[in-house]
């Protein structure tokens, strides 16, 4: 009898611990499971699970999220595009959210022709500033466009940068001497095709100085930051330089503009940097896409340089399609979060994928949300709160054809992470101490018989 029990006791041991540990695999696996292998119904659960709320703005035409803030008042600021409403083709749109989502308020900006907005910030002095396009205002061509904008959606001014060939905002910055520093992309200051071009302005907008970056052929500035040492660093791809293709380009320069040093990475390939942020234990972070090192037709591609750009490792996240990666936050804890796009994997289209890593850049856990269409996600910005706030759009929910979508996501605070390796070795651990265990009780009984 006492035998019997101890059997009975180590079996229920062992299956306690089974059922403890399932919920950890099924969560926390660190690699995706394919698209043939995943059903809509895990998408649903994942973001019942892990998103406690997701929101769609818009009306029956294509509306986009572009950039998002946590505003210190509470909520969020958000900017896109939208031709649901306005007085053009699309305008500039600024949605005011509560802390849960729910709309305060939105206002448009634009004339007849097409506005668009990549970028906001809330200004050390209140209200915002947002930067993007415009065909209206300044020449017959696309222009930058710098708004600023009151803390209840009113227009305080506008300024308009460029010539009579397109002109692009993609990246703003609050400098910390005072005023704005703006990265895009000009097709008259400098290449025809093509060149980097920061604009540093007062608090007012106006301009200070501007200088451009580039060689022959197309070069497109995606991101700019300000450096803790002080200047400027922009980041983006090039085909002027490199190794074939395009390649993802960083240019450094100095608080007047003054190139100091530049690099270029990638391969015979298209290779694009998308997004850069400065790393709290020195150098930077790039975010983008490779094709030449890709499993599939592009990965996302994470480069972690020094100080001087010089790359200190790198890392790629993907599947047999198209993995680009969008944007890039340093977290508290010394790990990174990226938000990207994957056709490799999700519930069918095109899906929203945000990936945590190490402060080395290995995968600890990832998690994808959309449904059977498409779905982008192009910003990524941490929460005083705890978790992610990430912008884009959605074409399987909403009012129309493309809803700007904005998603609050956990980070399994509650659950630490664990790799699929670890959790093959502790079922395989449990299963062999309870097999030990019966057989021992198994021979001791039959010694005694």
């Amino acid at each position: 009898m006492r035998a019997t029990k101890s059997v009975a006791v180590m079996l229920v041991v062992g299956l306690l611990g089974s059922l403890i540990l399932l919920p950890l695999k099924v969560s926390m696996v660190p690699l995706p499971i394919p698209e043939s292998l995943e059903s809509e119904n895990m998408i649903v659960r994942a973001q019942e699970l892990y998103s406690p709320w997701n929101r769609t703005f818009g009306g029956s035409d294509p509306d986009i999220g572009y950039g998002v803030v946590e505003v210190s008042s509470g909520g969020f600021a958000c900017v896109g595009e939208t031709q649901s409403s306005g007085a053009g083709q699309s305008d500039v749109w600024l949605v005011r959210t509560t802390a849960d989502g729910s709309p305060l308020w939105s206002q448009t900006f634009g004339g007849p022709n097409y506005e668009s907005c990549q970028t906001v910030l809330e200004v050390s002095t209140g209200g915002f500033a947002i930067a993007g396009y415009t065909y209206n205002i300044g020449t017959w061509s696309e222009d930058i466009w710098l708004l600023r904008i009151g803390d209840s959606g009113n227009l305080l001014w506008n300024k308009t940068f460029g010539g009579i060939l397109r002109d692009r905002c993609e990246s703003l910055v609050e400098v910390s001497s005072g005023g704005f520093a703006l990265g895009g992309t000009t097709e008259y200051e400098g290449s025809s095709t093509g060149d980097f071009w920061l604009i540093r302005t007062t608090g007012a907008g106006a301009h200070l100085w501007n200088q451009t970056y580039g060689g022959t052929a197309q070069d497109v500035c995606e991101a700019v930051i300000e450096v803790d040492s002080g200047g400027f660093l922009m980041a983006g791809w090039t085909t002027s330089l490199g190794f074939g293709g395009a390649d993802a380009w960083l240019v450094r320069t100095d608080a007047n503009g003054n190139l100091l040093w530049s690099r270029n990475y990638g391969a015979k390939l298209n290779d694009k940097v998308y997004a850069v942020t400065e790393v709290s234990t020195g150098g930077f972070l790039l975010l983008g896409e490779t094709r030449s090192y890709s499993v599939g037709e592009t990965d996302v591609w994470l480069i972690r340089t020094d100080a001087f750009g010089n790359i200190l490792w790198n890392q790629t996240f993907g599947g047999p399609g198209y993995d680009d990666g969008r944007s890039v936050v340093e977290l508290s804890t010394g790990e990174f979060a990226l938000v990207a796009t994957t056709t490799s994997y999700g519930a069918g289209g095109i899906d929203v994928w945000l990936l945590i890593t190490n402060s080395t850049g290995n995968q600890l856990w990832n998690q994808t949300y959309g449904g059977t269409d498409h779905e982008l996600g192009y910003q990524l910005t941490t929460i005083s709160t705890g978790g992610f706030a990430i912008i884009g759009y959605t074409r399987s929910y909403g009012a129309g054809e493309h809803d700007l979508w904005l998603l609050h996501v956990t980070t399994f605070g509650l659950i630490p992470p664990i790799s699929f390796e670890l959790f093959v070795v502790l079922i395989g651990t449990l299963i062999a101490i309870t097999t030990v265990g019966v057989i021992y009780v198994y021979r001791r009984r039959t010694a005694i018989i």
